[in-house]
């Protein structure tokens, strides 16, 4: 995921201007605004990123995601959406396992927004490989919500306590409890309730993060 380029199509979304208006008003051409929009250039010069940071009045380190874009202070437009930015931490698989502990210390790497509704203890995932394809190919972006019940056909992340693994199943309505579905075609195993730690409620899949520009 390129935190540059989203934040940067996040930002000329709340402001509401195109490539083209931005360029002019910051004084960088418009091919090198569309490049970084894009993800096509990832690492631009420092003298590229001053003007574009002093317009929106943030730092580098916040327009490159090394700390959080302050969606809710920004001045930009009239957005009725901009209240329901949240930027969420981008944690590993394993991470998943030990989140209630990690969660209140923990300083992301990465974040991603979302406009999803979720608790303060909601995170963002990756999927790494093809496990769980077609539903959820490798590269997706998942919301995972640790305080969310499980409901009929929602997707939950789950720890298998027995091959102490985590994987990803469709919950399915049964006639006393819900029962598992396996995404991974590759294992058939189909834990018990007891056998399985359920870790969060699968609130949101991107397969890549967009926002929206003008």
């Amino acid at each position: 995921m390129n935190t540059l380029a989203e934040n940067l199509r996040t930002l000329m979304w709340e402001f509401k201007l195109s490539e083209s208006e931005l360029a002019r008003r910051v004084g960088v051409c418009q091919p090198v605004i569309h490049r970084i929009a894009k993800g096509l250039t990832t690492n631009p010069n420092v003298d590229t990123l001053r003007p574009i940071v002093k317009y929106f009045s943030i730092t580098i380190d916040q327009l490159l995601g090394d700390e959080v874009l302050p969606i809710e202070s920004l001045g930009g437009g009239s957005n009725p959406r901009r209240k329901h930015w949240l930027a969420l931490p981008l944690i590993t698989w394993q991470q998943t396992v030990f989140w209630d502990q990690l969660s209140a210390n923990f300083n992301p790497l990465q974040r991603f927004n979302t406009e999803a509704k979720v608790s303060d203890n909601a995170y963002g995932l990756q999927v790494e490989d093809d496990r769980f394809v077609p539903l959820f190919p490798k590269g997706t972006y998942l919301v995972i919500d640790p305080n969310i019940a499980p409901k009929p056909d929602s997707c939950l992340l789950v720890l298998i306590k027995s091959q102490d693994e985590v994987n990803i199943f469709r919950c399915l309505a049964g006639k006393k409890q819900f029962r598992l579905q396996s995404l991974d075609p590759e294992n058939e195993l189909v834990p018990t309730w007891d056998a399985c730690v359920v870790l969060g409620v699968i609130i949101e899949a991107k397969i890549e993060l967009h926002t929206p520009s003008e």
